[in-house]
C-alpha cells in the first residue's frame, strides 16, 4: 500500500498537468483557487484538532494525577 501510494504521489505533478490541459483557463482558476481553498481549510481543521486534543491530554493529566498518580501518564496517553 504505502509503496504504491509513493509511486502515486511521484506521478501526481504529471497527473495534475494532464487534468489542467482538459479545462479551460476560466475552469482551471476556479480550480486551483478550490484546491488551495481548501487545503487551506484542511489545514486549519487538523492544526485545531492537534491543539484540543493537547488542551484535553493536560486536563486528563492534571486531572489523573490527583486520582492515580502511578499510571496518570499512560492513562493520558490512552486517552489522548
Amino acid at each position: 500500500y504505502l509503496i504504491a501510494l509513493f509511486l502515486f504521489l511521484l506521478d501526481l505533478p504529471t497527473l495534475r498537468t494532464k487534468m489542467y490541459n482538459l479545462m479551460t483557463d476560466e475552469t482551471q482558476e476556479k480550480f486551483k483557487f478550490m484546491n488551495n481553498r481548501l487545503a487551506y481549510v484542511l489545514f486549519g481543521f487538523l492544526k485545531a484538532q492537534f491543539l484540543v486534543s493537547l488542551i484535553i491530554f493536560t486536563v486528563t493529566l492534571v486531572a489523573l494525577m490527583f486520582i492515580t498518580p502511578e499510571i496518570a501518564l499512560l492513562m493520558s496517553i490512552l486517552i489522548f
